[in-house]
């Protein structure tokens, strides 16, 4: 972090010359590299400093979803919660670190009858592989790792289309805010 570097170079007799982005929470950026200046300006440090980012406190997968591919018929999803309150961290480039998804349960109905036609239970960390016939399903996840008034939260359905020959990844979300 910055302020840890600033510390660093006054201890040792050095000074800094910050380059990049501008500074905004000395105590949450870090710094991207850093040289030593030498020559006519003595002791003197150059760091790059990288921006400030700030998101959602979780974040879903980084893929675009439905993700349709060649393969089994069959449906592959898991359990997101996304949201939660702002969090701030600098890095190179500011993008959305994606989550991970949680533990809970996938179920897959018929979405004319509400027929439960399939359900999975997964843990922390894996995704569901359901092997479906063709067709369209609505597919919807309780989260074992979120309650909403004491009862295991559920997110809402979510409607998928599965063709011959093609495996659909869709996670299932739940919005905090």
């Amino acid at each position: 972090m910055l302020t840890v570097a600033r510390k660093r170079a006054a201890k040792a007799g050095c000074a800094l010359r910050l380059a990049g982005a501008h500074v905004e929470a000395p105590d949450v950026q870090t710094i991207r590299r850093q040289a030593p200046g030498g020559g006519r300006h003595g002791r003197l440090v150059t760091v790059w400093v990288n921006p400030v980012c700030s998101g959602s406190g979780v974040e879903g997968p980084d893929i675009s979803e439905p993700l349709i591919t060649a393969g089994p018929t069959e449906l592959i999803s898991g359990l997101f919660i996304v949201g939660g309150p702002l969090r701030r961290w600098s890095e190179p480039r500011c993008k959305p670190r994606p989550g991970e998804p949680g533990a809970g349960i996938v179920t897959v109905r018929d979405p004319a009858s509400g027929v439960v036609v399939a359900s999975q239970t997964v843990t922390t960390g894996h995704l569901a592989t359901i092997p479906l016939a063709p067709g369209t399903y609505s597919i919807q996840g309780t989260f074992g790792d979120a309650t909403i008034n004491e009862h295991p939260a559920e997110s809402f359905p979510k409607t998928v289309q599965i063709l011959p020959g093609q495996t659909v990844r869709q996670d299932v979300f739940l919005d905090v805010p």
